[in-house]
């Protein structure tokens, strides 16, 4: 009997075998979960594809901006006019008014200008108020002649040292914008200042009349008045 019960094992018994070996076999097609990131043999891990930054759009310049520029070049006028034109990108083709004496680019969305800017050697006036710049363009320390600079209601924060080169400015406005005392340092060496507009900044009384005291001609502008 025992060895009978040997060679003919229980149904159930049967059942537990079979249940066993399909586990043990089942993982062998079990798919892998796919990771974002793969770890190369030193260890670290590095992006796959899909998980990389974009790279960013270069802006187009404004068509508007374009099309003003070539009506300037063609009629040899000398002023340029793109007030409230809701350009944010100036092409590089304004290089190429070397000849015009006036610009206004007030009330825009510009955050910069091209190095074409710089070229503009008799430009005398220039309206950039109104814009989304935070720093002074470099390309302005490049104009010789420029005597009147409106850079009010932008979010320019402090002054670099090479303003103090501008020596043609004979008016200014800087109102509007977040600079403090220690931009006025900057502003000293503009003896040719007539006029200057600080209202509604960060500068304080006592830095005003320091700053009169530097520059005795010139009328300064300020909540303190």
């Amino acid at each position: 009997m025992e060895a009978f019960s040997m060679l003919n094992p229980r149904p159930h018994v049967i059942l537990v075998l079979l249940a066993f070996l399909l586990g043990c076999g089942g993982g062998d097609n079990q798919e892998v979960p796919k990771d974002s990131t793969k770890v190369d043999p030193k260890g670290s891990v590095a992006k796959t594809p899909d998980s990389e930054s974009p790279t960013p759009i270069k802006q187009a310049p404004d068509p508007v901006a374009v099309a003003r520029i070539e009506e300037c070049l063609k009629s040899g006028v000398t002023t340029l006019d793109l007030s409230d034109s809701n350009v944010s990108v100036l092409p590089a083709e304004i290089g190429k008014l070397v000849h015009v004496n006036s610009v206004s680019l007030a009330r825009n969305k510009l955050t910069s200008l091209p190095p074409e800017f710089g070229r503009l050697t008799k430009l005398e006036s220039l309206f950039l108020s109104g814009n989304q710049l935070k720093r002074v363009p470099s390309e302005l320390y490049r104009l010789p002649r420029l005597i009147d600079l409106r850079l009010e209601e932008n979010q320019i924060s402090s002054l670099p040292y090479e303003f103090g080169d501008m020596s043609s400015l004979a008016t200014l406005f800087l109102n509007d914008n977040p600079i403090t005392d220690e931009d006025l340092k900057y502003i000293k060496p503009l003896k040719n200042l007539a006029a200057l507009e600080l209202s509604n900044t960060k500068v304080t009384k006592e830095g005003i009349q320091d700053l009169q005291q530097a520059l005795p001609d010139c009328k300064i502008y300020s909540d303190f008045e």
